[in-house]
């Protein structure tokens, strides 16, 4: 049984679970031993029946690329430790049925494109310390029920294109640091009940 691998060495995860299209539960590996794992890229990639996540120790984990892209039968996540965490690019893409996030610790965060990429369902997210994040692009990309965004500490933020295309319902835009951002390409476009934005310095 996969309950019982050892996998205190393991540094990388990639792909474990990528297109395993029949799995839907795999809270039982929360017993894992992922202490020294570095990798996670695209470890449950299109899972698309699955309905829980083990609670892994991610501590170390720095790329979480596609972790959980297209698992669209997701509500929610475990509250993981992303505080080494550098790359999140498309992590929870296409999770459409995910309602809710966790308040991570994304100090050390630098790619943030794509991450929450149609996910069609969620209303919000909590508040987020972005220090180190430079790219934003489609980071929030059709998600046609999110109304409201909190202020985002994005003082390195460079990349902002696409980041709140189609989000039909959003009506007041955060305000993000964007004295370091170069492109803006499409940032609201087809927001159709966007009535306030206030963009500047946090």
């Amino acid at each position: 049984s996969l309950k019982y691998l050892d996998t205190s060495n393991v540094k990388s995860l990639e792909s474990m679970f990528e297109n395993c299209s029949s799995l839907v539960d795999l809270s039982p590996l929360s017993g894992w031993d992922t202490s020294n794992v570095i990798s996670m890229f695209n470890m449950f990639n299109r899972c698309n029946n699955l309905i829980a996540v083990p609670n892994l120790d991610t501590s170390k984990v720095t790329q979480m690329i596609g972790m959980f892209s297209g698992c669209n039968k997701l509500t929610n996540i475990p509250n993981f430790d992303l505080s080494s965490a550098i790359n999140m690019m498309n992590t929870f893409g296409v999770c459409s049925n995910l309602t809710s996030i966790p308040n991570f610790n994304l100090v050390n965060v630098t790619d943030m494109s794509g991450t929450f990429r149609s996910c069609s369902n969620l209303t919000s997210i909590p508040e987020l310390s972005l220090p180190k994040v430079e790219r934003m692009d489609g980071t929030f990309d059709q998600c046609r029920n999110l109304t409201t965004i909190p202020n985002l500490n994005t003082p390195n933020l460079k990349i902002m294109s696409n980041t709140f295309t189609y989000c039909y319902s959003l009506v007041n835009a955060p305000n993000f640091n964007t004295t370091q951002v170069n492109t803006m390409r499409y940032l609201f476009c087809y927001c159709t009940n966007l009535s306030s934005v206030l963009l500047g310095d946090n």
